[in-house]
């Protein structure tokens, strides 16, 4: 029995896979990619900071299935666990401002910050900013630095001053002392004498014989 070839069932089959290939390949690219989104996030104030005045909340709120957003403030030890709204939107935030908290409207302490995303599904996600610290009317806490150690004080190192070598002081010319020209001269007047001591005699013996 001989079993005939069928080319062009195989050949209709061929185009059905190529044509639900293409048809695949088209409705995946034609889907938007959904870009990765960090949570909702505060980034200003950080925990434990100090606040004064009107505090710009920054942050962001987008989320996928967002709803609205809210910024709101507690004690951190309140046991009724009430919370103050500071503002709210129903547009989400990325990376911009939340809310504009003025904290000269409430006593100075500590204070617990809480933004609060509200989902489509009917959930909520919260993120929370503790040890914030309200100081405008009390004396904003200053670490204490650290004593320095004392550094032993050189002693100034003394340099030996040599002693100044004495002057020479001369002394007076001795009156009694002959120099050379006196003694030329003492010699002479000595010759002098005797020439004429010789001459004296000489002259006496002859008048004597006389």
């Amino acid at each position: 029995m001989q079993v005939g070839f069928d080319s062009t069932g195989i050949i209709y089959r061929w185009l059905a896979a190529v044509v639900s290939c293409l048809a695949i390949s088209l409705f995946i690219q034609g889907q938007p990619v959904l870009a990765q989104q960090s949570p909702p996030h505060v980034t200003y104030p950080e925990p434990g900071q100090a606040l004064q005045g009107t505090v710009m909340i920054t942050g962001s709120s987008e989320m996928a299935g967002f709803i609205s957003a809210e910024v709101s403030f507690a004690y951190p030890a309140d046991p009724t666990d009430t919370w103050f709204t500071v503002s709210s939107h129903a547009a989400p935030v990325a990376g911009g401002t939340l809310a504009a908290w003025d904290t000269s409207q409430i006593t100075d302490g500590e204070y617990v910050l809480r933004l609060r995303v509200f989902l489509a599904d009917g959930t909520m996600v919260d993120y929370l900013v503790t040890g914030l610290l309200v100081r405008n009317y009390t004396p904003i806490d200053t670490p204490t630095p650290s004593p320095i150690p004392p550094h032993p004080t050189e002693r100034p190192t003394s340099t030996p001053t040599g002693a100044p070598a004495p002057t020479p002081t001369l002394l007076p010319g001795n009156p009694a002392q002959l120099t050379a020209a006196d003694t030329s001269t003492g010699f002479l007047i000595g010759v002098f004498a005797g020439l004429l001591v010789l001459a004296a005699v000489f002259l006496y013996s002859r008048f004597r014989r006389a």
